[in-house]
């Protein structure tokens, strides 16, 4: 009987009934909110939705949240060739410097594809070559000529 009173005695002692560990809970609460809401930016840029892309931003979504490969909202947009969504994010700030794990930012993939509308964004972004010092070997591809060489 005393060891099952002890087992008793520890567990409730183990237990936090104070506001500290509300608080605890209602922070990690709004840590998962807050990644809920990024996670959508990152889908609404992944499916070229530019209204719900804006509408996330309004709501409070991180602009340079990065998925599993390293890759922003923007450049995702990017990857997509999506002018639509690349321009509400440059827009709102997003950063166009950023890189993803194959080391590609959005001014260095746009110039590469020969995406001039977004390429041109990310310029008036404040991407250049002086913030991307390895591009000035690249002076071969077809967007980044006009700017670089």
């Amino acid at each position: 009987m005393k060891k099952w009173m002890l087992a008793c005695l520890l567990l409730l002692q183990g237990c936090d009934n104070g506001a500290g560990g509300d608080r605890h809970i209602q922070e990690e609460e709004s840590v998962r909110v807050m990644g809920t809401i990024d996670e959508q930016l990152l889908q609404a840029s992944e499916d070229g939705q530019a209204d719900k892309v804006r509408q996330l931003i309004q709501d409070g979504a991180n602009l340079d949240v990065q998925d599993a490969k390293g890759r922003t909202p923007l450049m995702i947009a990017t990857y997509n060739k999506d002018f639509a969504v690349a321009e509400v994010l440059t827009e709102a700030g997003a950063d166009v410097n950023l890189r993803d794990e194959m080391l590609n930012s959005p001014f260095l993939y746009a110039g590469a594809q020969g995406y001039l509308d977004i390429l041109r964004l990310t310029i008036d972004a404040g991407a250049g070559y002086e913030n991307n010092e390895p591009l000035r070997r690249h002076c071969h591809y077809p967007g980044l000529g006009a700017w670089l060489c």
